[in-house]
Formats: C-alpha cells, sequence, structure tokens
C-alpha cells in the first residue's frame, strides 16, 4: 500500500499534503491515516485528529466505491478512538 521510503516513514504528513495538492486524494488518504498513527509527543491526539479529518476530506474527492467506503470506515473508527481517548469516554463525562 505505501512505499517504503525513508521520506514516508519520517514525515507521512508532508506526503499526504504533497499527494492532496497534487490532485491524488486516493494516495494522500493512507498517509494521513500513516501520519495519525506515528504521532507523537505533546499534542500527539490533537495532530491524530487533525491528520484523520484531512484524511476524511480527501475522500470527497474519491468516486462513491466499495474501496472508498471501506477508506472512510477505517479513517472513521481511527478518528472514533483518538476522540475518545482526546476527549474522553462518556462514562467520565457523566459520572
Amino acid at each position: 500500500m505505501l512505499e517504503k521510503d525513508t521520506a514516508a516513514g519520517i514525515e507521512p504528513q508532508l506526503i499526504a499534503r504533497h499527494f492532496a495538492y497534487a490532485g491524488a486524494p486516493e494516495r494522500s488518504i493512507d498517509y494521513y491515516l500513516k501520519a495519525a498513527e506515528r504521532a507523537t509527543g505533546r499534542f500527539a491526539l490533537e495532530e491524530m485528529v487533525n491528520q484523520l479529518l484531512e484524511g476524511l476530506r480527501q475522500l470527497q474527492e474519491l468516486p462513491n466505491s466499495n474501496d472508498t467506503r471501506r477508506r472512510e470506515l477505517a479513517l472513521q473508527i481511527a478518528l472514533g478512538r483518538t476522540l475518545i481517548d482526546h476527549e474522553g469516554g462518556a462514562g467520565e463525562r457523566f459520572e
């Protein structure tokens, strides 16, 4: 799926943006997901949310297909998990 090059391993969000600006959403989505998975540091959860939302925006450029829906599902699941970590689960809010 993703190329195994050094730049992709270090800066997948940069590669994602380049593919997005180049009009290649099908390629950018995979790199936005990769960038979210690799986010680390103090603001990692916020960065993950931003990368996943960018990936979801790129879906609008793709035709409606099984592959597009598969990609959307992967992004939505990752976003849901990240938001639970970022915002806290419902149990924490209503106790």
